[in-house]
């Protein structure tokens, strides 16, 4: 199932332009946004100068940033490539896979992340040829024990049977025991069948439940896990890890507990919150615990908002921020937990005008760096843990509504940015918080 705009209902796609409405830019503010932190911006020299698709950040290891990313080869193929920044260049771009099976989407991106020392783990999806005729795609994983100079033959994390629908979203993560995490929705509760007047197009009968597994170093799976029986199907995840603690968030679809399955369809009229779950052991068994919701907003909605929340963690801190569309005013919000994803407290809103979303988060200390969408404008932002806030800063202008990778700390201080301009080109920003918050700027990055 490609959950895309096309796919919507009339209503929904309508619905959803007004909330996406383009606003001119907000005005840098005076008086106290002024005392306030600020976001400054560099230019950083990225790894390739071709158009490409998708680029995506990762923590590397000892402290370098991996970009993957892409490449279009011509026609339908494409490869997975990666380059990893240490703090002052580039190394040379490898690639992962390639071939003409890689499935394209704005908002399912593809990635490669170290699990240890020389261990990389790459994700993507491929398209496949389902029985039940329709079209649709499944993860596949590989690994290196090299840095990337040799790939594992791919292997399939999920291991069960495809009723219907496609295997969306993987969101992977480096586990405290140095394995890969990864979630993704699932379609074993689903059915696809021919519509009865429409048989071209057909009906996804059901719900679609969230999964989580483990690969180890050597490609051994763990137990696959079930995290929520019913989730909202077209938007991606966020995770955080830190020491002990795995703080796992995702648009939930809260509905009555006595609808039946066979009445879920993914573009119903329900709650479409942000939600938390935490990983726990029972008898040394992988339970995941669903805390709540990191806030109340009530967003009611019909259809597939492709707009996620993202979490980072840190010595028991963790920071979620997420798009909205409730009460017709789409934003941005932050929200910060205290006791390792909890409980949050009250969210503050981050964007000023209307927010298409795509948002990513980094804690610093004293508070976090949110980056998100707006009109033409990747723009970001210094939330503090007490309430206090930075100007919003426009720190480029992008193209389409693709994800943006989230903020990374690097090795030599700063965030690391990426996303696409609207030529599709790849641009790279590092940012560091100035302005007159005491200390804010060398405990986050050194100056550019």
């Amino acid at each position: 199932m490609r959950y895309a705009l096309s796919r919507l209902t009339r209503a929904a796609r309508a619905a959803l332009a007004a909330l996406a409405g383009l606003t001119p830019a907000c005005g840098s503010g005076t008086g106290q946004h002024q005392r306030d932190a600020a976001i400054v911006a560099k230019d950083i020299a990225v790894p390739t100068s071709d158009s490409v698709l998708n680029p995506w950040l990762a923590e590397g290891e000892a402290g370098a940033t991996i970009l993957s990313w892409l490449a279009p080869l011509g026609g339908t193929r494409f490869a997975l490539r990666f380059a990893q920044y240490d703090g002052a260049r580039w190394s040379a771009a490898r690639t992962v896979v390639q071939d003409d099976s890689l499935f394209i989407h704005a908002t399912e991106i593809p990635s490669v992340r170290a699990i240890g020392q020389q261990r990389l783990a790459a994700v993507w999806q491929r398209r496949i040829a389902p029985p039940s005729g329709e079209p649709g795609y499944e993860i596949r994983v590989a690994l290196s024990s090299d840095g990337g100079g040799t790939w594992s033959p791919a292997l399939t994390p999920h291991r069960s049977p495809r009723p219907g629908g496609s295997f969306e979203f993987p969101t992977a993560y480096r586990t405290a025991e140095g394995d890969l995490g990864l979630f993704w929705i699932d379609p074993r509760r689903q059915t696809v069948r021919p519509k009865p007047d429409t048989p071209n197009d057909v009906d996804y009968l059901g719900s679609r439940n969230m999964m989580w597994t483990t690969v180890s170093p050597a490609g051994a799976l763990g137990a696959e896990v079930e995290v929520d029986s019913i989730t909202c199907e077209c938007c991606p995840m966020g995770v955080g890890v830190s020491g002990d603690a795995t703080v796992f968030a995702y648009r939930d679809k809260l509905v009555r507990e006595t609808m039946p399955a066979e009445s879920l369809r993914y573009e119903l009229d329900v709650v479409r919150d942000i939600a938390v779950a935490r990983l726990e052991r029972t008898d040394g068994a992988p339970t995941w615990r669903r805390t709540g919701v990191v806030h109340q907003d009530g967003w009611v909605y019909n259809g597939c908002p492709n707009n996620g929340p993202a979490v980072d963690a840190r010595d028991g801190r963790v920071a979620v921020a997420w798009w909205t569309g409730e009460s017709g005013d789409p934003r941005v919000q932050l929200a910060f937990s205290r006791n390792a994803g909890r409980s949050f407290g009250p969210p503050v809103r981050v964007s000023k005008a209307r927010a298409e979303g795509q948002a990513g988060v980094a804690l610093v200390p004293g508070g976090a760096v949110v980056i998100w969408l707006e009109g033409d404008e990747v723009r970001a932002r210094w939330i503090g843990d007490d309430g206090r806030s930075g100007l919003p800063t426009a720190i480029g202008r992008y193209g389409g509504r693709h994800r943006l990778a989230a903020p990374i700390r690097t090795r030599t201080g700063g965030l690391l940015v990426a996303w696409l301009d609207p030529r599709g080109r790849l641009t790279s920003r590092r940012l560091v918080v100035g302005g007159a918050t005491p200390g804010a700027k060398m405990a986050i990055g050194q100056s550019p």
